[in-house]
């Protein structure tokens, strides 16, 4: 399995800040802004990080699945190598 630590999900964002709820409360994990960019840029910013935990949620669960296949196992799946690589290389940069 696939393990990081990170502030417990699901994220929110509110304007240029990211908060995740724990125990009811909401805590706020970052806030986005560049004075080079406009509003708009860093709210979007700030909703691509917000969706990190589920992106990197779903990558380990499509790696786990896809290694777990018997076309894996056997050495006859066809996922691309530079897809694998694509998705392996995402999960360790965030682990």
């Amino acid at each position: 399995g696939y393990m990081s630590e990170y502030s417990p999900g699901p994220w929110h964002v509110n304007g240029r800040q990211i908060k995740c709820v724990d125990h009811g409360r909401y805590y706020r994990i970052a806030t986005v802004y560049n004075p080079m960019f406009t509003a708009a840029a860093n709210e979007a910013n700030a909703k691509l990080i917000a969706a990190a935990p589920k992106m990197f949620d779903a990558l380990t669960k499509i790696a786990t699945w896809w290694m777990d296949t018997p076309g894996f196992k056997n050495g006859e799946d066809e996922m691309p190598a530079e897809v694998f690589d694509a998705m392996m290389d995402a999960i360790r940069s965030a682990q």
